[in-house]
């Protein structure tokens, strides 16, 4: 039987909170052995729990060669493992690292468990710019979850033919967790599609009802 761990969903943010609404069963992703996090994404194959398709909060998708975005998730003792695969036709990175989600970036939001309060929030972009050779990352921390200590997140890119991919380790110490089947954990991830100056388009795994500062919709 496939070893798998338990992961529940989180709409987390870092500015405001909602009152609590009922969580839904969670997911039941697997272990994935053989993985190295270092930008080669050969050794995934097709393993790993599939998100095939995200929507923004009200349902709409855009033309897939205008944006799309699937993600794999897996874990090993060291982590959570996220492979995100963004096809983009205009690839728009913001200046300042604390801007990231302003422009094409994905985002992770994560918690030890639905509604904790030691959340944050992890944006990740492709490093599209000439300068650049890797993803640019911001880490956006509540007060609480700092008592784990500082979050580290391992992240690689490529730049494929319409647009890019992300290879990205989680460490279980971010949320105070320990590699163990059976273990549960919030989540939420969201990717974000800016082309120029036209309004953003965001979508996310969760389709929560509200906006995304509400930590509580999962």
């Amino acid at each position: 039987m496939t070893r798998s761990l338990l992961i529940a969903l989180l709409f987390a943010t870092l500015w405001c909170t909602m009152p609590a609404q009922a969580a839904p069963a969670p997911y039941d992703i697997p272990k994935l052995d053989g993985i190295t996090v270092d930008g080669n994404i050969d050794d995934w194959n097709d393993r790993g729990f599939y998100i095939g398709v995200m929507s923004s909060n009200d349902g709409r998708i855009l033309p897939a060669v205008d944006f799309d975005v699937q993600v794999r998730l897996g874990w090993n003792e060291d982590g959570l493992l996220v492979l995100c695969k963004v096809t983009d036709d205009i690839l728009v990175e913001a200046k300042e690292d604390a801007e990231l989600d302003k422009k094409d970036s994905v985002e992770l939001h994560m918690a030890p468990a639905v509604s904790n309060v030691a959340h944050y929030r992890v944006v990740l972009n492709g490093g599209f710019l000439p300068a650049n050779s890797a993803p640019r990352m911001h880490i956006f921390d509540s007060p609480e979850r700092e008592l784990f200590g500082p979050a580290q997140v391992t992240a690689f890119r490529n730049i494929i033919e319409k647009g890019y991919a992300l290879e990205i380790l989680v460490p279980w110490t971010n949320i105070n967790k320990k590699a163990a089947v059976g273990t549960e954990f919030a989540l939420q991830i969201r990717a974000n599609d800016t082309d120029d100056d036209a309004d953003q388009f965001k979508v996310m795994w969760y389709q929560a009802q509200g906006d995304h500062c509400d930590s509580d919709w999962m």
